[in-house]
């Protein structure tokens, strides 16, 4: 018995390096979908003067995109300096570039003796020039005397978390300045934003040197395959066989809503399930079973923001009923939807006619009061609304599952195009 736990802890650690909510895909094997993104950004990168950004939700696979980039890019050019720079708060363009430097010696720790034997030297003559905090002008130098030495790419990860439009002409500077001089080396900034101006505003004189790649939510498909593929790759590597139903790969699919993220939680808490209990299959049914873990292992702050939104004085109150309406309701293509597209949904969970006088006081609270689970705008005087977080509606819907409102025949029945081409 000691033997069959020992044997099921290693496969669950194997599956665990497979399906990954809480880390970026860096594996070129286990990477699916994003021909299109990861061929723009390729592009860019072998393209003299061409830098990339990538946008999009939270939650749709920028930074695995970014990994993958960098891989290619290290197959391409195998000499080549490959350096993921993370924003911060707290961080500005300076303190943003002052992190070159201990990146590069990260790499040269990991990296041969020819390699580093060629950047003697380079990392003294880098912290020099930024004794003073680092500008447009001595960052595009350091990054000419790198890219000398061998072919570069630099990722900026998380770059809304700056703020752009106070240190956005800086870095907009910087990427002209380096298209321009012909530098050989690729900036590719990554950050959570509708469009680019979300990031970067008002510089179109580096629209020619900035290649946009817009990342969407996933489609069925490209969800799909990173659970079949993900199982299948899991058999490869650790000998147990572990089948999954069409049927269960669908729920996967549509409960993830186009993140990518609960994609690998999904699958990642159905196949230790199925592991632990020694069975081979998994089922639709075995999906909902797994639901309620899958539900308590989901990013902390979000678990907690649907509790502080949905939490009551009076017993009698709905709020976790509205906010699962508001998950159901369908959006416009960025997401937003009014109380008008609330209230069908709602008079279903309740089984009564509701107007949107009985519930907007909810929708105000959600969007006006900590922990602040929509964010509203007025258009034409009529409130719209839409997830502050995106990945907070598969949450909701999830919590629908688990409480019982929602049924699993109609997750089972639901068209499987439906949830993602929904905002």
């Amino acid at each position: 018995m000691e033997s069959d736990v020992v044997a099921a802890s290693v496969h669950v650690a194997t599956l665990s390096k497979i399906f990954k909510p809480s880390a970026p895909t860096d594996d070129r094997q286990l990477f699916r979908g994003r021909a299109q993104q990861l061929s723009s950004l390729v592009s860019a990168m072998q393209e003299e003067g061409q830098h990339a950004i990538v946008f999009g939700e939270r939650g749709v696979g920028k930074t695995s995109l970014a990994y993958m980039g960098m891989a290619i890019f290290g197959i391409q050019a195998p000499d080549g300096i490959r350096l993921r720079l993370t924003c911060g708060a707290e961080d500005d363009f300076s303190t943003v570039w002052q992190k070159l430097v201990p990146r590069l010696q990260q790499f040269l720790d990991t990296t041969d003796d020819e390699v580093r034997a060629s950047l003697a030297g380079t990392i003294d003559r880098i912290e020099d020039m930024f004794m003073d905090a680092p500008t447009p002008e001595s960052v595009g130098r350091a990054l000419h005397l790198l890219a000398s030495r061998a072919p570069l790419l630099v990722v900026v990860d998380e770059f809304d978390r700056i703020n752009g439009y106070a240190h956005g002409d800086a870095f907009a500077d910087l990427v002209k300045q380096i298209s321009d001089d012909l530098v050989e080396c690729t900036v590719c900034l990554v950050g959570v934003a509708d469009d680019v101006s979300g990031l970067i505003a008002g510089h179109a004189s580096v629209d020619r040197s900035l290649r946009q790649i817009a990342m969407p939510r996933m489609t069925q498909d490209e969800l799909s395959e990173i659970v079949t593929r993900g199982f299948q790759a899991f058999g490869e590597r650790s000998g147990y066989t572990l089948d999954i139903d069409a049927s269960a790969v669908s729920a996967i699919a549509n409960l993830s809503q186009g993140f990518p993220y609960y994609t690998h939680l999904l699958a990642s808490s159905v196949g230790k399930r199925s592991i632990y209990a020694n069975e081979h299959v998994i089922t639709f049914e075995q999906v909902f079973d797994a639901l309620m873990q899958a539900k308590d292992d989901a990013e902390p702050s979000i678990k907690e923001n649907y509790y502080k939104a949905t939490i009551a004085a009076r017993s009698d109150a709905t709020f976790d009923k509205t906010i699962l309406a508001c998950a159901m309701a369908v959006p416009d293509h960025l997401g937003h939807f009014t109380a008008s597209d609330v209230r069908p949904p709602l008079e279903e969970l309740l089984g009564v006619p509701r107007r949107n006088s009985d519930f907007n006081a909810h929708l105000k609270r959600f969007s006006s009061e900590p922990p602040y689970i929509l964010e509203s705008t007025s258009v034409t005087r009529t409130p719209r609304y839409r997830f502050r977080n995106p990945l907070m509606k598969p949450f909701v819907l999830m919590q629908g599952f688990a409480s019982g409102l929602l049924s699993q025949d109609r997750l089972s029945l639901r068209d499987s195009n439906e949830p993602t081409n929904q905002g």
